[in-house]
């Protein structure tokens, strides 16, 4: 597991990746006192990377970005960890010249056992408490507006967030394509359409199609808050002025 993820791991800690203008945006909402949370599917760790508040992220899936120990779900320092990570797994691609020749275990400082690793989820295992209580504290009646941005909805019981607002709070979804249709999200006819509109909505849904840092930069057009995200312009990947900013 280490050895297949170890340079993905280090480089996402590093700052060898960084987080789009999406990922800003979310931070500017954070700013102005617009958000109540964020939850993610992603496991990059990009998330937070950009400065959100404790408490602010919600990694429904775990995240690459924090280590734990999978016996005793003690969270270990993640400088710690890295550290550990370069010294005892051994670079199965060929790249990094200073590790070792051959793997050793990496124990928990807690428990002693060889159970520390990124603190995702694998596969078949229950979501991290954390998600149900953000869940619980933020639905159906303490968020105002639902906003999906880039995914596919179809991985539960993530996929249910949008469905636990109160039936009146709006939702935008931000995506290449239609999503959640099944979920009860509701698009207008022409959102169906290959050559549709970028805008179109229907009841309390409103759907922006296309790319996502091309729809989130012409919202920040129409938000006014273009100069705001330009502060962040040289620790993002995305290139502004590409995309009218």
């Amino acid at each position: 597991y280490l050895e297949v993820r170890r340079p993905f791991i280090l480089g996402i800690n590093e700052g060898r990746w960084k987080p789009t203008l999406s990922h800003y945006f979310i931070k500017e909402l954070e700013n102005r006192g617009k958000l109540a949370r964020l939850y993610t599917q992603n496991i990059d760790g990009l998330d937070y990377n950009v400065g959100l508040g404790a408490g602010r992220v919600v990694a429904c899936h775990g995240s690459l970005g924090k280590a734990s120990c999978e016996f005793c779900s003690t969270e270990v320092d993640k400088a710690w960890f890295l550290q550990q990570l370069r010294d005892n797994i051994k670079d199965i691609y060929k790249i990094d010249s200073s590790a070792p020749a051959s793997s050793a275990n990496i124990l928990c400082p807690s428990c002693s056992r060889p159970g520390v690793k990124p603190s995702t989820v694998l596969y078949g295992r229950q979501l991290p408490e954390e998600f149900f209580d953000a869940m619980s504290a933020d639905f159906p009646g303490n968020v105002d507006l639902v906003v999906v941005i880039g995914t596919s909805l179809t991985v539960g019981p993530a996929n249910r967030i949008p469905l636990v607002a109160d039936e009146q709070t709006p939702r935008i979804v931000i995506n290449m394509e239609p999503v959640g249709q099944e979920l009860g999200i509701k698009y207008s006819p022409e959102a169906h359409e290959a050559d549709g509109p970028m805008c179109s909505g229907q009841g309390r849904d409103m759907f922006l199609r296309g790319e996502c840092d091309k729809s989130v930069a012409e919202l920040v057009k129409e938000l006014g808050w273009a100069d705001s995200l330009r502060a962040y312009r040289d620790q993002m990947s995305t290139s502004l002025e590409a995309l009218g900013l």
